[in-house]
């Protein structure tokens, strides 16, 4: 599937999703690390699709502390924007991968799967799409990928083709 069709099934999915006014973006800890009060302001927009570019880069590193509820909002700005811009926007691309694979320590899995729970079932097939699309949104000639990389893309997809979403 081209990049041009891998966006738009994103956007279909996640189109409905508004800025969550009472919830947080961030859990306390990321803190520790970073402004959370600064990085909201520049998330705050109604919908994921008016965040600007640069707000997305300078919190590309901060995917992982992210709630399920700001994960669920912010996860298809920043998939846009590693498919649209993917030059720009440095490790996003890697930060979006590690947060859609499952990983393997035990204490982190419970967190993934607390995340992968708020999305739906179409919401996870656009997630499906992106990872198997992969090598044409970002093209072997054009990238270069290592084989943990590889195994990475593969584990992605295995776990989205049987993944469910909560309600079923």
């Amino acid at each position: 599937m081209r990049r041009e069709q891998v966006a738009t099934k994103i956007i279909d999915a996640f189109s409905q999703e508004r800025f969550p006014k009472e919830a947080e973006l961030f859990i306390p800890s990321g803190g520790h690390i970073f402004d959370i009060e600064k990085a909201v302001a520049g998330l705050n927009y109604e919908k994921w699709s008016q965040i600007p570019l640069q707000s997305l880069i300078r919190n590309r590193d901060r995917i992982s502390y992210l709630t399920e509820v700001g994960f669920h909002f912010l996860l298809p700005a920043f998939l846009i924007a590693a498919i649209n811009h993917p030059r720009q926007v440095d490790v996003l691309v890697d930060s979006v991968i590690c947060a859609l694979v499952p990983p393997d320590r035990p204490d982190w899995h419970e967190r993934f799967t607390r995340r992968a729970k708020t999305l739906s079932d179409t919401q996870g097939q656009a997630i499906l799409c992106f990872f198997e699309s992969y090598t044409e949104i970002y093209p072997i000639e054009e990238w270069s990928f290592s084989p943990e990389d590889e195994d990475q893309v593969k584990k992605a997809i295995e776990f989205w083709r049987s993944w469910r979403p909560q309600s079923e």
